[in-house]
């Protein structure tokens, strides 16, 4: 992660992240893992109040003992293998006629927050490289729906790369990391609040929006 392709930009690098969290502590490892999950939160919450499901409130009630988990350095007891089912139980199945593109920005966020789960009950670095990684596939899969480009046709890696969607995710992924090499937990916990990783309108945007390619782009 963190590589520059170009004087200002930065791209995805799994095998150099997952390098750099495992030169940390797992509680820091898990912190990692946990502010993904939380940035991508609203995305879910978005999807499941128009689906109108049920415990919305629930995957936050986990990020929350996953900070207190960090907080403490703990490790997992037996009750967060049933936790784990639960969140993989709301990654959202694809459906392109339900609720367009909202939905596979949800299935990224639950599935950054199974892997936050997976890092708390295995400690392992790779676990908090996926939660990242779920993060910068939604950014990566926003900025191709919003540009409606063929990912495949010449010149269009530079342009998904160089959009903003992607370039921001992985400026507060790198910042992230920054953090947890001064160990400032905290900070890192506040930030993922205040820093999404899709804002409100965005998201409302993406719930318009449909899977195929043929529709309009966000």
């Amino acid at each position: 992660m963190g590589e520059r392709p170009g004087k200002d930009m930065l791209c995805f690098d799994e095998n150099a992240l997952r390098q750099s969290l495992t030169g940390m502590a797992p509680a820091l490892r898990l912190a990692f893992a946990t502010a993904a999950a939380a940035r991508q939160l609203p995305a879910y919450e978005a999807f499941a109040e128009r689906r109108k499901l049920p415990d919305i409130g629930r995957p936050r009630e986990v990020l929350e003992q996953l900070w207190e988990k960090v907080r403490l350095n703990g490790a997992a007891e037996d009750a967060w293998d049933g936790i784990l089912d639960d969140i993989m139980d709301r990654i959202p199945a694809e459906d392109p006629d339900a609720d367009g593109f909202i939905e596979l920005m949800a299935q990224q966020a639950m599935s950054s927050l199974a892997y936050a789960i997976r890092c708390l009950l295995s400690a392992e670095a790779q676990e908090a490289a996926w939660a990242g990684l779920c993060e910068y596939e939604a950014a990566d899969q926003a900025a191709i729906k919003t540009l409606a480009i063929d990912p495949g046709i010449p010149g269009a890696e530079a342009a998904i790369l160089s959009h903003d969607y992607v370039q921001r995710t992985l400026r507060v992924q790198l910042e992230a990391m920054a953090l947890l090499d001064r160990d400032e937990i905290d900070a890192l916990r506040a930030s993922s609040a205040l820093l999404p990783t899709f804002t409100a309108d965005e998201l409302a945007r993406f719930a318009q929006a449909r899977v195929s390619a043929s529709s309009a782009p966000c």
